[in-house]
């Protein structure tokens, strides 16, 4: 899998009734996978679609639009840092066949020095 991952300038930006959900439900990376989540995911995908111009984060080919042909991608896996499971920055979308190359594998040449900022 060749990285060519591009920065997304404009990650989605929670509401207050996410935040609000994501404090309630979210407490381990397994729970990504809770159905409370599915709506908030929805808006995550479509925001995404629109920045990345419907394309694989990776591989560039066009995304599907059954739910089985685009994956909500975490650049660091939530395995490693559970904390960014819903950390936007750290959210882009990806065809199925990259996100199983990727796994949990590191995909950053570097991490910034900057801190992230939280929203």
């Amino acid at each position: 899998m060749k990285t060519i991952f591009e920065k997304i300038n404009r990650p989605y930006k929670k509401l207050k009734n996410d935040n609000l959900l994501i404090r309630l439900n979210y407490f381990d990376y397994k729970d990504w996978d809770k159905g409370i989540f599915s709506n908030l995911k929805e808006k995550i995908k479509n925001h995404l679609r629109k920045e990345q111009n419907n394309q694989c984060c990776y591989c560039r080919s066009k995304l599907g639009f059954d739910i089985r042909q685009t994956e909500i991608e975490h650049i660091i896996a939530k395995s490693k840092e559970k904390n960014f499971t819903f950390i936007s920055k750290n959210l882009a979308l990806c065809c199925p066949g990259c996100n199983s190359s990727k796994s949990t594998k590191n995909v950053l040449k570097r991490l910034s020095q900057k801190p992230l900022e939280i929203n």
